[in-house]
């Protein structure tokens, strides 16, 4: 078997010298027959030592630049080969990044989130946001209205009790799921801010309804922990303040 082995492996040095000499071999007899025949005025003359100078001399010279040649071309295509493998490497590594923001999206729910939008009847929807599952999600929801009240009244020591305290379940992309029902009727105003807390953190919304000719005018905008806008649904005909911007901050 070893045997065997090193026959192959002498065989394929062999055929790599004769693949990278045979040219050079033949150039060299060229010239050497150029340099005999041409070259010499007298043909008659051979001087067998100056063929085999010439010979040899040329075989080595042309040997050194096929060489070089060979050398540029296979260095050459290491760089491509290296080249590739980094854009390969590259694109796979895009791949994992990928693979690997789908896979943290589906557990936490990535950048999604849900809102929730407020009837004119006094019915209300959780919609969805996203590519991704939001998980159950625990919600407060805070009445303005009510909180002035309650601090008006001096009664400070119960901060939230003007709060709603529940769960939201688990939403699938695009899907929305039943709300609380609130008592529109006799209001004019209607201020609400929900505090939302799921596995992919914390948000804010606001909820602002007045009545406008008659008629419900809506605006609401949500934020992430950080404070940065993520939605916002504003009706064309909704109150503006002087600046022609939602007072967000107004109490009803």
């Amino acid at each position: 078997m070893l045997k065997i082995l090193v026959s192959k492996f002498k065989n394929k040095i062999l055929l790599q010298a004769i693949k990278e000499f045979k040219w050079p071999f033949a150039s060299a007899i060229i010239w050497a027959l150029f340099n005999l025949y041409v070259g010499d005025n007298n043909h008659q003359n051979f001087n067998f030592i100056k063929s085999i100078s010439s010979f040899v001399a040329s075989f080595f010279f042309i040997s050194w630049g096929f060489a070089q040649y060979f050398r540029i071309a296979k260095q050459n295509k290491v760089e491509n080969s290296f080249d590739q493998i980094e854009s390969k490497t590259i694109e796979i590594l895009k791949k994992l990044e990928l693979a690997s923001q789908e896979l943290v999206g589906n557990i936490t729910g990535g950048d999604s989130f849900i809102y929730l939008l407020v009837n004119v009847d006094g019915t209300s929807t959780f919609v969805q946001i996203g590519n991704y599952l939001v998980h159950e999600t625990s919600v407060r929801l805070c009445d303005l209205e009510e909180f002035g009240r309650i601090h008006k009244a001096g009664l400070t020591s119960y901060p939230f009790s003007s709060d709603t305290f529940f769960q939201v379940p688990a939403l699938l992309p695009q899907h929305c799921v039943k709300g609380p029902n609130f008592e529109l009727k006799n209001k004019n105003k209607f201020y609400l801010n929900l505090f939302y807390t799921s596995r992919n953190g914390a948000f804010g919304q606001a909820i602002r309804m007045t009545r406008v000719n008659g008629g419900w005018s809506i605006a609401l905008q949500v934020k992430d922990q950080k404070g940065n806008e993520i939605y916002r649904m504003v009706h064309p005909n909704f109150p503006l303040n002087s600046s022609g911007l939602v007072d967000w901050d107004e109490m009803p």
